[in-house]
């Protein structure tokens, strides 16, 4: 299935007061390119994320976003017991002092360094378990984005390679009328010139160098090959693995040909023809850039 570089996948996990959520955009690039944004203090899922993420996708420019949303409570970390009673007993063992009219502040102890302790490996475990799980999610629906932009571009594409492909027809069978016309052209252009030089006419010389000519502006080939690139890119189309970058080369291919044509034809309905198959391979060149 022809798939798009371009769409957006977003989901949202949560657990108790722990919400997790993953957005990933896309947008064509001639590689893969990932970009992962998160918070400074889960930086450490930046590979795991963007693993995740190319497992999935083989051609893009992707961004990662991640948000991280949790309850005060959940939040909240954990008194060190014996951090609290070391400060607790260096202030009443302290000489000097009434510590009959002296009131303690527990929240100024609880601020002291080392009183409350966050189990950050633990927060980031959680939140990694909830990130990934998401980060699967809008991938999924990423890929439906793609898939769904996908079937549009080839709907696209199969309408330009048929405008090809009838342009095609009326320059094949022109082919009979345009070697005869460069031969005539030809012959009667040898014949002005040996006048001019008065020089008397061998007529086995003139077929011989007619035919040459006319073999060099022959457009048969040309055409073969214009056909077997149609096909070639037709089987591509029903394709499963990503084809953007052959796709590319095929329509570089076919531009090519047409302007070989182009140059060595000159009847006013073929030339309209190859204007027409110009401007269609033209659309399938900007098309292609965006097929994964």
């Amino acid at each position: 299935m022809l798939r798009s570089m371009t769409g957006f996948g977003s989901a949202t996990c949560t657990e108790g007061g722990l919400t997790v959520g993953v957005e990933i955009r896309s947008v064509n690039n001639r590689h893969r390119k990932c970009l992962v944004r998160l918070p400074e203090e889960i930086m450490a899922l930046e590979g795991p994320l963007e693993r995740i993420v190319v497992e999935h996708f083989q051609r893009g420019s992707l961004t990662i976003s991640v948000r991280v949303q949790e309850t005060s409570d959940d939040r909240a970390g954990r008194i060190d017991k014996t951090a609290f009673q070391s400060y607790l007993n260096q202030i009443l063992g302290m000489s000097g002092v009434d510590h009959s009219a002296t009131k303690i502040d527990l929240s100024g102890i609880l601020n002291l360094p080392g009183v409350i302790v966050f189990d950050e490996e633990q927060r980031l475990h959680r939140v990694g378990a909830l990130a990934k799980q998401a980060a699967l999610e809008s991938c999924v629906q990423l890929q439906r984005m793609r898939e769904h932009e996908g079937q549009a571009l080839e709907h696209d594409l199969s309408t330009q390679c048929a405008v090809i492909e009838e342009r095609l027809k009326t320059i094949r069978s022109a082919i009979p009328s345009i070697t005869k016309q460069h031969e005539e052209r030809m012959l009667q252009r040898m014949r002005e010139m040996l006048e001019s030089l008065n020089v008397a006419e061998d007529p086995k010389d003139l077929v011989r160098e007619v035919a040459f000519f006319a073999e060099r502006s022959d457009i048969s080939e040309e055409v073969t090959r214009m056909d077997a690139h149609l096909l070639q890119f037709r089987e591509l189309l029903i394709g499963k693995e990503p084809i953007g970058r052959t796709l590319d080369f095929l329509t570089q291919e076919m531009l090519r040909e047409t302007n070989t044509i182009g140059s060595k034809v000159q009847q006013v309905d073929v030339s309209r023809a190859i204007v027409e198959i110009k401007s269609a391979v033209d659309r399938l060149k900007e098309q292609v850039q965006n097929v994964e």
